[in-house]
């Protein structure tokens, strides 16, 4: 399993004051699947949130689990273990329809 070794920026000043305290999106205790290999873990125990209004980049060494990271937040991917909620609803528990309907309010860039 890879760690993750890379780094998370939250918003900047400025834009962290514009933010409601309204979270988007939040993982608590994930366990993230690889995306090659869905049923093993590359993330452990993860716990992020995010917060309206703000801009988060991820970085870190090469299959260290950031593209994996980023699926599970964005709903692209189910965690293995643990909770995500994506607009206030658990994906855990969402139909493929509620699903895609916050799938869809969600913008990510790969790079």
């Amino acid at each position: 399993m890879g760690d993750f070794n890379g780094t998370t920026t939250g918003a900047a000043p400025r834009e962290a004051a514009q933010a409601t305290n309204e979270i988007v999106m939040a993982l608590q205790g994930a366990n993230v699947a690889a995306l090659g290999h869905p049923d093993r873990a590359s993330l452990q125990d993860v716990d992020w949130t995010v917060q309206r209004g703000e801009f988060w980049a991820v970085g870190g060494l090469l299959r260290s689990g950031k593209s994996d990271l980023i699926a599970a937040a964005a709903a692209l991917t189910r965690p293995l273990a643990g909770t995500h909620q994506l607009f206030g609803r658990t994906m855990g528990a969402a139909h493929e329809d509620e699903a895609l309907e916050a799938r869809q309010k969600v913008g990510v860039v790969f790079d």
